[in-house]
Formats: C-alpha cells, sequence, structure tokens
C-alpha cells in the first residue's frame, strides 16, 4: 500500500475546497446536525464517521492507522469560529482526541492529543471535505514492566465524507 504524505493530502483537500467555490457548490449551512461517514487520509487515515450535534458541537470517530499501528480513536470537536470565504462558511473547531490501537509489533499505542479541524460541505451534493492537524503526547507499552516514555506526538489528514442528512439526498416524488 502505498502512503500519502501529509503535505500531499492538505494540498488534495485545498484543491476541493477550490473546486467548490469554483463551481458555486457550498455549504447548506454549516450549522445542521447530520451523520457523516468517509474516508481521511494522512496520519491518521482510515474510515471517517460523524455526528454533529448541534452548530457547536460534533463527534468524530475513526477506525484507521497511523502507519504503524491498527487502531480506534475519537474525538470532541467544539467551533472556535465560521471562516468566512466569499460568503461560504467554513466552520473551525478545536476540541480533544484520544486513539488507541495495536501496534503491528503486537505492543499497546495510546495517544491524546488536540487537534485543529476545518471543514466544508457543499450545498448542492451530500460531501463533507476536511483537513484536520493536532499534537498531543503518545506512548507505546511492551509488556507490563517494559513501555516506552511518553512523547510528543502530531496528527494530520485530510477527508471527505458523504453527508447523510443533506436536502440533496431527499427523495423525488413523483406525481
Amino acid at each position: 500500500m502505498k502512503k500519502i504524505g501529509s503535505t500531499k493530502a492538505l494540498l488534495i483537500a485545498i484543491i476541493l475546497l477550490s473546486f467548490g467555490a469554483v463551481q458555486g457548490l457550498s455549504a447548506q449551512t454549516a450549522h445542521d446536525p447530520g451523520f457523516k461517514l468517509g474516508l481521511v487520509g494522512g496520519y491518521p487515515s482510515g474510515v471517517s464517521i460523524a455526528y454533529r450535534f448541534d452548530k457547536d458541537f460534533e463527534m468524530n470517530g475513526l477506525i484507521g492507522t497511523n502507519w504503524g499501528s491498527a487502531f480506534l480513536g475519537t474525538d470532541a470537536l467544539f467551533r472556535l469560529a465560521d471562516v468566512v470565504i466569499g460568503g461560504e462558511i467554513l466552520p473551525l473547531s478545536l476540541g480533544p482526541a484520544a486513539y488507541i490501537g495495536i501496534q503491528f509489533n503486537s505492543n499497546l499505542y495510546w495517544g491524546a492529543f488536540v487537534k485543529l479541524h476545518w471543514e466544508y460541505t457543499f450545498k448542492r451534493v451530500p460531501f463533507n471535505v476536511f483537513i484536520e492537524i493536532g499534537g498531543g503526547a503518545s506512548s507505546s507499552y511492551y509488556s507490563f514492566y517494559n513501555s516506552s516514555p511518553v512523547g510528543f506526538d502530531w496528527i494530520s489528514a485530510a477527508g471527505f465524507r458523504i453527508v447523510f442528512d443533506h436536502p440533496s439526498m431527499s427523495p423525488v416524488v413523483i406525481k
């Protein structure tokens, strides 16, 4: 499996955001509650699931890899601001994130981070793109009596998700 670098993932997200702005596909309302499911690439990579409870709070989950372990992760994102670009709303959120997993050499891995998350939900199509970056602490446990020291670690990724509660996915009624 070929790795995609964080720089490439960030570039892809910027291109997707630019494409949406050029095509006039904009956020329906960036604050509507909704369920999202998609893929994220970078560090970490995997399947992303999210639910926005209200305009200020969203929970995300991740099943994936950080290229050294298979793990589960979660975060709680709190909206800091609405970045407005060309009249479009791009919510900027911050919150804690936690990961736990099994490294490929059978060690236990854990990480606790603070994550900055920026996203864009298209108006006319049920897609959402995002970029995120964060830093925090992580460690590995080799056995009950032997572990690595806690050290600084980072996360950065970009992804896309299908928005299932999007108005464009409403059923068509034929009369």
